[in-house]
């Protein structure tokens, strides 16, 4: 399936990191979605039905980065695996989960998991 719908750019406050410090103040993170889906009845229908609404794939993200991770690879399987148990009409989904201010020591703008997950067919 080649048809996708893209959420750029999720910006949410998290609480994701191995040291205390991390964990305690939290910092940003940035989360980036593709949603593999058929998208031609909802094409034809212009049903809200036919889709994903990508309001509740927001607000999926959003329950589970309020959680605490120590590896943002954990919170990108998460992501994943609520997104594809969201409807079944889900084939896949691609999550992007970038730290901006992971390092500090190094100069680095940006630190990112990126995991593709499909929907089990058997």
């Amino acid at each position: 399936m080649n048809d996708k719908i893209i959420l750029n750019g999720l910006e949410f406050h998290g609480h994701c990191g191995c040291t205390e410090e991390e964990r305690k103040i939290g910092q940003p993170l940035r989360i980036d979605v593709e949603i593999g889906v058929d998208l031609l009845q909802s094409g034809k229908s212009d049903d809200l039905n036919d889709t994903i609404d990508y309001v509740k794939v927001i607000e999926i993200i959003r329950g589970l980065v309020e959680n605490d991770y120590n590896l943002i690879e954990a919170l990108a399987q998460e992501i994943a695996d609520n997104i594809l148990s969201a409807r079944v009409i889900i084939e896949s989904v691609k999550v992007t989960v970038h730290k901006p201010v992971a390092l500090s020591i190094a100069k680095c703008n940006d630190v990112a998991v990126s995991i593709v997950r499909e929907r089990d067919v058997f």
